[in-house]
């Protein structure tokens, strides 16, 4: 028998909707969950249903992030947080301040991720739950602001709290990122065993753009011991699980990685190519939609400085310039493994006499000429070379706690 569907009820058929735009999302197919988000909050709103209507902005803040719409999905988040703050649902409300959190560490607005991931955890403790999510985001925003204290503070409270929860992903996120931190302490052997830990674990629990993560970790571990060939090799499989899994994220962080590696070997051509490679779809992002992930930004522009140092010193040093001057603004630190090369590099450039914008700096070296290799000096490339252009794929948040609403 059909039924019509003019005959079934507004509330019922946001539900559906809804549920019809979660499963896109989580296949990467963020046009169809932006589709079907809409649709659920109209019919939401047509039933008088605020919570259904939440959950519809909810899923269109997610699809609006994956789709690296980021204005987008801020207006989504903030308008499911001020509903759900009048309906008093407040674990619902810890999750999209999480989430809202995510959008702004990863446009570089830190303060903003900083309030959003600490108003989630004492929102969700009000509720009388932990986000243990929130912990993980809290101690990479510390880490990269370089509080590597408060960062380790965090990460350990977030491990404890998954083990207690005996929830396999939560312990496994829980462990690299703490892996993270150690290894900015320098404890490089726990850094390893952590890291190796929870890529078995996402590999068994089928998760590849967490596993890709945890690559690229371990090449941050073996580049920190300087083993040049095992740092590359983990970061060309990251990079290939990301492509593979259409998270632009993770991409862009794999190949800046090997940018840098390339020029810390002096092999300048490709480490000039792999910049650009991630400048091209970040400065697209930025110039289209007015936000891009500004870190990884960064961090080409870098490698392209870094690359060009002996061959084309003016030029180099007006780029890490930039760099330099793009870091104190945001307060981001510079890391291990990286911080010694660059900023040897940086104190031995001379000056530059006019200062680029982030922008300006990135089309430049867009635009550079091919470098030719001096005689000896251009020592070879890295794998994963492929375009870096976002595919369908898994669902491409870092990590996101599911509301009890599903």
């Amino acid at each position: 028998m059909v039924i019509e569907t003019s005959s079934v009820s507004p509330l019922i058929r946001a539900r559906v909707a809804f549920t019809s735009g979660r499963l896109a999302c989580r296949q990467g197919d963020d046009r169809t969950a932006a589709r079907r988000g809409a649709e659920s909050l109209r019919l939401a709103r047509e039933a008088s249903a605020p919570e259904d209507e939440a959950r519809a902005l909810d899923l269109l803040g997610l699809a609006a992030h994956d789709g690296h719409e980021f204005s987008q999905a801020i207006a989504h988040y903030r308008k499911a947080i001020d509903l759900r703050c009048v309906l008093g649902n407040q674990w619902a409300v810890a999750v999209s301040l999480n989430n809202l959190g995510l959008v702004h560490f990863e446009c570089a607005d830190y303060d903003e991720a900083t309030a959003c991931f600490t108003a989630a955890l004492e929102t969700a403790t009000q509720s009388g739950t932990d986000l243990i999510p929130a912990y993980e985001n809290l101690a990479e925003v510390e880490a990269v602001r370089g509080d590597i204290l408060r960062a380790a503070g965090h990460a350990r409270r977030g491990l404890a709290l998954a083990e207690a929860s005996s929830d396999r992903h939560s312990v496994a996120g829980a462990r690299r990122m703490l892996g993270v931190i150690v290894r900015l302490q320098g404890t490089l052997d726990e850094a390893e065993s952590l890291t190796q830990a929870a890529l078995d674990a996402f590999l068994t629990l089928d998760s590849p753009t967490s596993a890709g993560d945890a690559r690229r970790d371990l090449g941050d571990v073996y580049m920190q011991r300087g083993e040049i060939g095992p740092a590359q090799e983990a970061y060309s499989a990251a990079l290939e699980a990301h492509q593979q899994a259409g998270y632009l994220r993770g991409m862009v962080e794999a190949q800046s990685r090997l940018a840098l590696l390339s020029a810390a070997r002096g092999a300048t051509t490709p480490a000039l190519s792999q910049a650009r490679e991630v400048i091209a779809p970040l400065l697209a992002l930025l110039e289209k939609r007015g936000a891009t992930f500004r870190r990884n930004l960064i961090e080409a522009v870098e490698a392209a400085g870094l690359a060009l140092a002996a061959s084309a010193p003016d030029q180099a040093a007006q780029w890490l310039a930039t760099a330099t001057t793009e870091r104190a603004r945001l307060r981001l630190t510079r890391l291990p493994p990286w911080c010694e090369i660059i900023e040897a590099a940086c104190s031995r450039a001379i000056t530059p006499t006019t200062s680029l914008t982030l922008q300006a700096a990135a089309r430049q070296i867009l635009a550079a000429p091919a470098v030719t290799p001096r005689r000896g000096g251009d020592r070879g490339g890295c794998r994963g070379e492929r375009p870096l252009a976002p595919t369908a794929g898994e669902s491409r948040i870092r990590i996101r706690a599911r509301s009890a609403s599903g």
